[in-house]
């Protein structure tokens, strides 16, 4: 902006409404500015600039205006959900850390992009920092843990690990002459099957068998223990 005193008064040079230089006339004390007209925006023309500072001699003020530019912060979330980010920031803007994105199953490893290709969990924007920002959150499934454990004599599936919404499983077989007399889930009891399917899986698992000797094996046993003794 430029201003002026003429008989100790102080003087501001207007221009059309976007701010325009009209001519040497156009100024006027603050408030009796004609209607329509704005201070006049030199620094976007540094001839206009000079050639109305030396008009008529007069001893005339030139005044810097800045502009805060505001930058953007965009996030690429990968079916994550995020609460409180900024999205704009200017060199003024404290220092602020980024909020961490959360996704059902999944575990937050971090943020790539405008901090590095290696994933961070904790990224700041400090206070003075420029330029469009651009952020990646990093997810990885969590992985669940199914614990199989048996009493008496067969076999059951090994203990094994799963990924969050997958698929498994574990296979029950008695040995000969016994059977599945007890399955538990968790703790439950459920009725004894050859094979259990956990299906999308989104917690850990135990599993529990008991096999029991069947009356024909037990009578099997006892006949031969007597031959034996003969």
């Amino acid at each position: 902006m430029l201003s002026r005193v003429v008989n100790g008064k102080t003087q501001w040079a207007y221009g059309n409404s976007d701010g325009d230089w009209i001519d040497a006339t156009s100024w006027y004390e603050h408030g009796k500015n004609p209607s329509g007209t704005r201070l006049y925006k030199t620094y976007e023309d540094e001839q206009i600039c000079q050639r109305a500072t030396y008009i008529n001699g007069d001893v005339q003020t030139a005044h810097a205006q800045w502009k805060k530019v505001i930058y953007k912060i965009s996030y690429t979330l990968n079916g994550g959900s995020i609460s409180g980010q900024k999205t704009t920031y200017d060199v003024e803007t404290a220092t602020f850390t980024l909020p961490q994105p959360a996704k059902k199953g999944y575990t937050f490893v971090g943020w790539t992009g405008s901090n590095g290709t290696t994933p961070q969990k904790t990224v700041s924007i400090a206070k003075e920092s420029t330029g469009n920002k651009s952020y990646t959150a990093v997810f990885e499934k969590i992985i669940y843990t199914i614990t199989t454990s048996k009493a008496g004599s067969g076999a059951i599936s090994n203990s094994c690990i799963v990924s969050y919404a997958n698929d498994n499983s574990i296979f029950i077989t008695p040995a000969q002459g016994y059977v599945t007399s007890s399955l538990k889930i968790d703790g439950v009891s459920v009725n004894p099957v050859n094979k259990y399917n956990f299906l999308d899986v989104n917690k850990n698992h135990k599993i529990e068998v008991t096999f029991t000797i069947t009356q024909n094996k037990k009578w099997s046993l006892c006949r031969k223990n007597i031959v034996g003794l003969i």
